[in-house]
């Protein structure tokens, strides 16, 4: 089956609801960190920090080989997994009664979640080659539109006087739900052999000047999130400096 024959609108549809979600691995740690905290008795800043980017270490080891993996097992399947577990990594956290388990189960929500951001982007421009630009931007945008809906989701939980871990649970069936979805869209397979052998090497690929700029330009963009709040939990509870005479 060629991309032309894809349904592109369904395609177009649960790529943006991968996306919607994608959010929740960021916006239930942080908002919940306080809840968090407290319950599982992280009393140095260091751990808060760590429990808030393991994520990001998780998205960091699968984003690069992301694509390997689309094309090694398929998008349906790549899919499913990604979503199952991202479900259960947050349920998990959900369950933990030690750091480390959290740790883990954070960990784990970034690897999910690594393995499908970059494809799904991919897939949208093979399938809307015509207008690729504008479809990518709607669907990174749902990201930030999913970080809305979450956050009103989880301020909304809390005013129920629901607890973390109940916040967490419902996130991960909400990160599931893209994953059944897949199983009734119509997906590209994995690649075959035969298909791969007239593409161009990647290393070739990676070692033109247009691919190292566009690198950078992702690459540097990204240092001043390197100190946002999220990261520096003690940021805004430091007391301020008292004022000179």
């Amino acid at each position: 089956m060629t991309h032309k024959d894809l349904p592109r609108r369904r395609l177009a549809a649960l790529c943006c609801s991968c996306m919607f979600t994608g959010s929740s691995i960021l916006m239930g740690p942080a908002t919940c960190l306080g809840a968090i905290a407290a319950d599982l008795g992280l009393e140095s800043e260091a751990q808060k920090g760590l429990f808030l980017s393991a994520s990001i270490w998780g998205l960091g080891v699968l984003m690069m080989p992301s694509g390997w993996l689309a094309d090694r097992l398929g998008f349906c399947l790549l899919l499913f997994i990604s979503a199952l577990l991202q479900g259960l990594a947050l349920i998990l956290v959900s369950l933990a009664q030690e750091f480390w388990v959290a740790l883990l189960g954070s960990f784990a929500t970034g690897v999910g979640r690594g393995m499908v951001s970059a494809p799904m982007t991919s897939l949208l421009c093979a399938i809307y080659p015509d207008r690729r630009t504008q479809v990518t931007s709607l669907l990174h945008g749902f990201y930030y539109v999913g970080m809305i809906f979450t956050l009103a989701l989880i301020m909304g939980l809390l005013e129920l006087e629901k607890s973390w871990r109940i916040i967490f649970q419902v996130l991960g069936a909400l990160v599931f739900s893209y994953g059944i979805a897949a199983l009734f869209v119509t997906l590209p397979g994995p690649v075959r052999a035969a298909e791969q052998a007239g593409r161009t090497a990647l290393w070739a690929i990676v070692r033109r000047p247009t691919f190292l700029l566009l690198a950078a330009s992702i690459f540097f963009p990204a240092s001043p999130k390197w100190g946002h709040p999220a990261g520096c939990p003690t940021s805004s509870k430091r007391p301020a400096a008292p004022a000179r005479p």
